[in-house]
């Protein structure tokens, strides 16, 4: 299920090959990982997401596609598959032909970086790491997080805020209550690495069973999902910035100064609040056949837990039967993703077949 050493270390080796590529575009540039390699989820099919740190910085739109122009006209060990232009990161994805892995890359949004720094250290506490493999695990069993889908970031911290409320896990809040801020984009990113102690007694079993139990009824549309306090808060409060919450100083100074949009809280089902930049919907490209299909999925979750005895339960909701409505969504969704752009090595035209590039 997880990726192996020897298969952490080709993606290093993929990360040294895009640096010295993009070298020869941008001299001096970084390279930075983040996602399921720095927080140590990768599973066997995941990608590697990293950062392009440019200096002097230069507009994002336009390193994409100077990058996605250079990399399509010139012999390298990448092949071009596919950018986003007009998206709040833009971005590319490139497929790294020597170690046959898919490379997403992006010159903006450095808060990234220091998120999955941020859940490396919470991963570690307690049981975390282990529920969140296991989540991760079911997530793409049932095809509803990942590229397109929920993005995994969203599913992970529905499982701290979850384990926020359980007291296993301390509120972001907390952490950078005593220590300075250190700024980035507009948004503190600082942190103290405590040594939090969990007292729950519940087992790997219970948790899971009851994370799926509580999602199974909880109301997305009402309700905005904050790490920063962690716990929830009613959407209407971020609809007029007189209303939003005291302790989101921060988020109102920036909006008076008009430095920063609100945060995305209408027109959407589910509203994840990005630990740092709190202005940020993780999951606002989530639609609503999507959204609808992740809370049946927590509800099919939550009746095994009810259902089967502990021994049982992991089986249960690993086993994949596709009922007709989850057929018309899987389809509906290749088809959304389809698209020719190009002759692609054998494992990019199966993955595709299967939906995964755009």
């Amino acid at each position: 299920m997880r990726m192996s050493k020897p298969e952490l270390e080709n993606l290093e080796i993929a990360m040294k090959d895009i640096q010295e590529t993009l070298n020869k575009l941008w001299k001096g540039c970084v390279v930075k990982p983040f996602g399921s390699v720095v927080t140590k989820l990768a599973l066997k099919s995941s990608d590697l997401d990293c950062i392009v740190d440019v200096r002097p910085p230069e507009d994002p739109i336009q390193c994409v596609e100077k990058a996605f122009h250079f990399l399509s006209n010139t012999e390298t060990q990448f092949q071009v598959v596919s950018k986003k232009t007009h998206t709040k990161v833009p971005c590319m994805r490139i497929f790294h032909k020597g170690m046959n892995k898919y490379c997403d890359i992006s010159f903006s949004s450095p808060i990234a970086v220091e998120v999955a720094s941020l859940f490396a250290y919470l991963l570690d506490i307690d049981k975390t790491r282990s529920l969140a493999l296991l989540l991760k695990y079911w997530s793409k069993v049932h095809k509803i997080a990942g590229t397109q889908l929920l993005p995994n970031s969203a599913l992970t911290i529905l499982l701290i805020v979850f384990l926020q409320r359980e007291n296993i896990l301390p509120p972001i809040a907390m952490l950078q209550k005593n220590v300075p801020p250190v700024m980035m984009d507009g948004w503190n990113v600082a942190f103290e690495r405590i040594n939090y102690e969990s007292n729950t007694t519940k087992s790997i079993y219970q948790l899971l069973g009851e994370f799926f139990e509580f999602y199974s009824e909880f109301k997305f549309v009402n309700l905005l999902i904050s790490p920063y306090l962690g716990g929830f808060v009613d959407r209407k409060c971020f609809s007029n910035i007189n209303t939003v919450p005291p302790e989101f100083e921060l988020y109102e100074e920036r909006n008076a100064t008009g430095d920063r949009g609100t945060i995305a809280v209408q027109g959407c089902i589910v509203c994840v609040q990005c630990p740092f930049d709190h202005s940020r919907n993780i999951a606002i490209a989530v639609k609503p056949p999507l959204a609808h299909r992740i809370i049946q999925c927590f509800r099919e979750a939550a009746a095994s837990y009810r259902k089967y005895p502990k021994h049982d339960f992991l089986k249960s909701i690993l086993n994949v039967y596709e009922s007709n409505n989850t057929r018309q969504f899987n389809q509906g969704a290749g088809r959304m993703r389809g698209g020719r752009r190009g002759r692609l090595p054998q494992k990019a035209r199966k993955d595709r077949r299967s939906g995964y590039i755009v």
